[in-house]
């Protein structure tokens, strides 16, 4: 069925572009499959189901990969869903990841990275490869 459509409209799938609600939820859901996968990177990931560290680590994740500010992505609620994904949290786990993350937000441990860090240092080092 799908080869009848592609050979009728072949380049049909980059003329439709998902906007507003779905387009949120397309992007929270490849945020949240992103972090999912780094965290499987750590051997034995699931020792630090409620360590600071891994909370800390997310969050800052979660920061940074989240734009902009009225992009109608709640950066708590990405967070909660990574966890509860990744260790499938009890209701009282979930309300202590939501205090942690309260604690620190208003302690000012969730860092943004700098324009610098972001976007020109790898610039930098693309051009030191290419021309070194």
């Amino acid at each position: 069925m799908t080869d009848k459509i592609d050979s009728v409209y072949p380049d049909l799938k980059s003329d439709i572009v998902p906007k507003h609600a779905l387009y949120d939820d397309i992007k929270k859901n490849v945020i949240i499959q992103k972090i999912i996968a780094e965290i499987q990177k750590i051997p034995d990931y699931s020792k630090y189901r409620v360590d600071l560290e891994l909370i800390t680590f997310i969050i800052n994740q979660v920061e940074n990969m989240v734009t902009k500010k009225k992009q109608g992505v709640l950066k708590k609620d990405i967070v909660l869903t990574v966890f509860q994904k990744l260790f499938n949290t009890t209701p009282q786990e979930i309300k202590l990841l939501s205090d942690s993350i309260d604690f620190l937000a208003n302690n000012k441990r969730i860092k943004k990275l700098s324009i610098y860090k972001k976007y020109l240092k790898p610039f930098g080092k693309y051009l030191v490869k290419k021309f070194v």
